[in-house]
């Protein structure tokens, strides 16, 4: 699509379905479309319909991009409440994230700024290296195929690493996590920090099988 076309699809999303004085769908459709119906993790960002949402300066946006291996990439990004809409689209695989995320950061961060420092997380005080050690592993990446045949040549995502250091926290993609409920961990490197979180679950016998980051990162433990 275009630039002009996406445009006028975010205008309808956010006018509850209408476009040029004409309903395309009805305001409950929209709203619905644009719903959270869907965690891993009650402190995790959500599913919507086609849209996965997210969090900045207090502000909930739904959003959804793609790419395409031979050179395209786009991020659709609206905030409902305040009728906002951004689309950035790259002629390269990857660039439309990266210069999405930017645009987004920056326009939400000019137009609507934080009002009031948000009050810190509390910090879980009973952790001990062993209680936090079964975080530690390896994880990979959930989106492949899980039924094709062994050395079909499908694709599979090499494993991420989590890691322990010697002050409580998580490093996971040069990042650090702080320990903040019993299975979520909340960013505490960085200019982003406090404000993203990195959620558990663990099976019946307390070992740790999945682990989630925003809304569509989602890692399965990988048995050692």
């Amino acid at each position: 699509s275009t630039a002009t076309d996406m445009a006028r699809f975010m205008m309808a999303n956010l006018a509850g379905g209408e476009l040029d004085g004409k309903r395309i769908l009805s305001k409950r459709a929209m709203a619905d479309m644009q719903a959270t119906h869907f965690r891993n993790h009650p402190r995790v960002p959500g599913w919507a319909y086609g849209y996965y949402e997210g969090y900045q300066n207090g502000r909930r946006f739904v959003e959804h991009g793609g790419s395409m291996d031979d050179g395209y990439s786009a991020l659709l990004t609206m905030l409902p409440k305040e009728k906002f809409g951004l689309f950035v689209a790259c002629n390269t695989e990857f660039g439309g994230f990266g210069l999405g995320e930017a645009s987004k950061e920056a326009l939400v961060n000019h137009y609507f700024p934080v009002s009031e420092k948000p009050a810190g997380s509390r910090k879980v005080t009973n952790q001990t290296p062993a209680s936090l050690q079964r975080f530690a592993g390896k994880y990979r990446g959930y989106i492949y195929c899980h039924t094709c045949p062994p050395n079909s040549g499908a694709y599979v995502p090499d494993p991420v690493e989590v890691k322990l250091n010697d002050d409580g926290t998580l490093s996971f993609q040069d990042e650090r996590w702080r320990q903040i409920e019993p299975l979520l961990f909340e960013l505490a490197s960085g200019p982003r920090a406090g404000r993203r979180r990195l959620a558990f679950r663990e099976g019946p016998d307390g070992t740790i099988t999945f682990m989630f980051q925003e809304t569509y990162r989602t890692y399965e433990r990988v048995v050692r």
